[in-house]
C-alpha cells in the first residue's frame, strides 16, 4: 500500500510532499498439512466417484441384458396361444351347433364360452408382455422420453 500527502507547510526536509510506501507478504510456510488432507480427501472423492460411475454403468448393463433376453423370449408362446385361441373357437363353434341340434347342454356352452375368453385373455396378456418388453428395453438403452430431455 502506499501514501502520498501535500502540505502548503514545509516539511524537515523543506518538501511539502510526503510520501509513505509500505509492502507486505503474507507466506504460510507450515501449514499443519491441511494442504495435504485436503489434497487426500478431494482424491478420495475423485475415486469414489469413479467406483459410483462403474456401478452404475454396471447396474445400466445388467438391465439392458435383462430387457433384450426379455424380448427374445416374449414371442416364443404367442404361437401356442393363437393355437389354443383357435381351438377353443372352434370347441365353442362346435358346442353350440350340437346345443342348437339339442344334442348338448347349455352347461357346455358356456363352459366352451369360458375357455374361448381364457384362450383370448391369454393371446392378449402374452402380446401385451412383447409390448411391455420393448418398452423395458427402451427405457433401459434411456430412448424413452427423449423430446422431454
Amino acid at each position: 500500500s502506499g501514501t502520498l500527502r501535500y502540505s502548503d507547510s514545509l516539511g524537515f526536509i523543506g518538501d511539502d510532499y510526503q510520501w509513505f510506501f509500505m509492502l507486505t507478504a503474507n507466506m504460510v510456510l507450515y501449514d499443519g498439512g491441511v494442504r495435504y488432507a485436503d489434497l487426500r480427501e478431494k482424491q478420495s472423492a475423485i475415486v469414489e466417484s469413479r467406483h459410483a460411475l462403474a456401478s452404475v454403468r454396471g447396474s445400466a448393463k445388467g438391465q439392458v441384458r435383462q430387457a433384450a433376453v426379455e424380448l427374445d423370449t416374449c414371442g416364443l408362446n404367442r404361437p401356442s396361444a393363437v393355437k389354443q385361441v383357435d381351438l377353443a373357437k372352434e370347441t365353442h363353434r362346435v358346442a353350440k351347433a350340437n346345443f342348437d341340434l339339442g344334442v348338448s347342454t347349455s352347461y357346455e356352452v358356456t363352459d366352451a364360452n369360458a375357455a374361448l375368453s381364457s384362450a383370448q385373455i391369454n393371446l392378449t396378456r402374452e402380446d401385451l408382455g412383447c409390448q411391455l418388453s420393448r418398452l423395458k428395453l427402451l427405457k433401459a438403452l434411456g430412448t424413452i422420453g427423449e423430446q422431454y430431455r
